[in-house]
């Protein structure tokens, strides 16, 4: 699948777009969906979703994605480190 359309990051104008109840539960059923299929993304970021024609959220970039069974968990460290959480960053620095 070939998408035009510009990252998601590049159209939203307004902070209040992002936190709209479709926008987020649109988002949140992708997602769910690939838990359920097994895969963990582990690099989602709004650089990493694409709209397409008809505004539908493509994601992208599955460089970094694992399958799991559910009861598997992974342990690498891995990611953008400036969209990771403070404690999640610095709990995995080695000094």
């Amino acid at each position: 699948m070939y998408v035009q359309e510009p990252r998601i990051i590049s159209i939203i104008s307004d902070i209040q777009d992002l936190k709209s109840p479709n926008f987020i539960q649109k988002r949140v059923l992708y997602i769910d969906f690939l838990h359920n299929a097994g895969v963990v993304h582990r690099d989602l970021k709004t650089t990493n979703i694409l709209l397409d024609e008809d505004g539908h959220a493509v994601i992208i970039d599955f460089g970094l994605a694992k399958w799991l069974h559910r009861t598997e968990r992974t342990n690498t460290f891995c990611g953008t480190p400036q969209y990771m959480g403070k404690k999640m960053l610095y709990n995995n620095i080695k000094l």
